[in-house]
């Protein structure tokens, strides 16, 4: 989940005491030769979509480590590259051990990370290693396997899924048809989020549904009314502020506010919506 993963970014800046951004530049960016790969919005970085309109550049906080870097197509083809032909990599252990499967996923094993899927080549079977993501307003697939030393990058400025055609292309199969934009108002329901949550100690804020919309309302002020940008992603008509609702067991446990690239996490402390001042 973006909670665990975030956490262990933190976790490992402070292993090496400092931020994870610069653990991350000097154990991993640095020795691999990724010079534009960051968190910072570079002149280069596109605006993303989503459903048909623009969202603003997110940014993750202390849980940057889940999904917060920006990267350019050259760096993760060389990225790439060093997972084709580990052996002249200065991370070659580690870049192996990434690729090792750990556990069994509904259709995968899980690496750290990677997803391995074994494909029949001949009669020797091959690992097709893969990851894909998904933002608000963007999408990302990178993959290989080294028994064809064959690999791809796919980055979208849009939030639509692009990991069936990287798959297809890896592993010599016919492409998906095209895909249409999901129904993001079908993709969440709203019932499933209004209730108090607890931004800090003291203030709080509600969600609640209102004219068929779900409306945010922060202390003093008047509610924002949100319209969806994808599964439990929400945005203002202005961009102001966006909304990532988070989930535990099956259910929504908490949420991200995004505005002025800052971002604030708040607990659900119930499902009620009560009035505020």
């Amino acid at each position: 989940s973006v909670l665990n993963v975030g956490l262990l970014g933190h976790l490992l800046g402070r292993v090496y005491q400092t931020a994870y951004a610069q653990a991350l530049a000097d154990k991993v960016l640095s020795p691999l030769g990724l010079r534009h790969v960051s968190f910072a919005d570079d002149a280069g970085l596109l605006p993303g979509h989503a459903h048909g309109a623009g969202v603003p550049h997110w940014h993750y906080g202390v849980l940057a480590g889940a999904a917060g870097l920006r990267a350019s197509l050259p760096d993760m083809l060389t990225f790439l590259q060093h997972n084709l032909t580990p052996e002249s990599s200065p991370l070659r252990a580690a870049l192996l051990l990434a690729r090792q499967p750990r556990a069994a996923g509904p259709a995968d094993q899980l690496g750290f990370g990677w997803n391995v899927r074994e494909k029949l080549d001949g009669a020797t079977t091959w690992p097709l290693v893969w990851r894909a993501s998904r933002t608000a307003g963007f999408a990302s697939f990178v993959g290989f396997r080294t028994d064809r030393q064959r690999a791809i990058v796919l980055l979208g400025n849009s939030a639509e899924d692009v990991a069936a055609l990287g798959i297809a292309w890896l592993g010599d199969g016919a492409p998906p048809p095209v895909a249409h934009a999901s129904n993001a108002e079908a993709d969440n329901r709203l019932d499933e989020y209004p209730g108090l949550y607890q931004i800090a100690a003291g203030r709080e804020a509600v969600v609640r549904i209102a004219a068929n919309a779900l409306h945010l309302q922060l202390p003093g002020e008047f509610p924002r009314r949100l319209r969806p940008a994808d599964k439990d992603v929400f945005v203002t008509a202005d961009h102001a502020f966006g909304v990532t609702f988070m989930r535990g067991i099956g259910e929504v446990n908490g949420l991200v506010l995004h505005a002025g690239g800052s971002n604030v996490t708040a607990a659900r402390l119930s499902a009620r919506a009560p009035r505020l001042a």
